[in-house]
């Protein structure tokens, strides 16, 4: 037997660990592993489909924005030194997104 389950898109899911590692307060465990498995997911996406973590930013709510960055900004200083190209694509998708809306 099986039975269906709704698995989101990587991309969304990495910006949605981002975002959540922002809205923890003191549990510093869980926002490292946040930040741990968005970092693991962005690595491997940016490396198979370029392109597809600036799609998904473009479906977050502008709202989110903030703490995307910060969790961008967090992530980067922790385990994405070695993708500065990572940080620039979301940081440029989230630029666009506030320009549009």
């Amino acid at each position: 037997g099986f039975c269906p389950v709704r698995v989101p898109s990587p991309e969304r899911f990495a910006i949605h660990k981002l975002i959540v590692s922002q809205l923890r307060v003191s549990r510093d465990a869980k926002v490292e592993k946040d930040l741990f498995q968005a970092s693991t997911l962005i690595a491997i996406l940016q490396d198979t489909f370029p392109g597809a973590l600036g799609e998904a930013v473009a479906a977050i709510p502008l709202s989110a924005s903030t703490k995307l960055l910060n969790g961008l900004k967090r992530a980067q200083d922790t385990f994405l030194g070695a993708y500065p190209e990572v940080v620039e694509e979301i940081s440029q998708a989230i630029k666009a997104r506030k320009d549009r809306d």
